[in-house]
């Protein structure tokens, strides 16, 4: 069990550091945010992350996050056997901290 999370984190690692070389091309810059879903029938979270805008994600500040998340979001979706027609990994869907 230690040495599949150990090679789990070492994989976010990877895609985090490819997520924040690749943002580094990008205008307007990006930074690589992690995103928490509960997709209904796989009855557990799903953490994805994101090369997304800088700042804070809110209607306000940023008009369309999910820009260029298509190929991603269905790659997610096939591999988790959600529907390919509902887009459920959406950055609107992510779940929200409270308190």
């Amino acid at each position: 069990a230690a040495q599949t999370l150990r090679d789990a984190l070492a994989a976010q690692c990877r895609l985090l550091a490819a997520c924040a070389t690749a943002s580094g091309k990008s205008s307007p810059p990006k930074e690589p945010r992690s995103l928490h879903f509960f997709p209904p029938g796989v009855g557990h979270y799903v953490t994805v992350v994101y090369p997304l805008p800088a700042g804070e994600l809110s209607a306000s500040t940023v008009v369309e996050p999910d820009a260029g998340l298509e190929a991603t979001r269905m790659q997610l979706h096939w591999a988790l056997c959600l529907p390919l027609d509902r887009p459920m990994l959406r950055v609107s869907n992510a779940l929200r901290e409270s308190g």
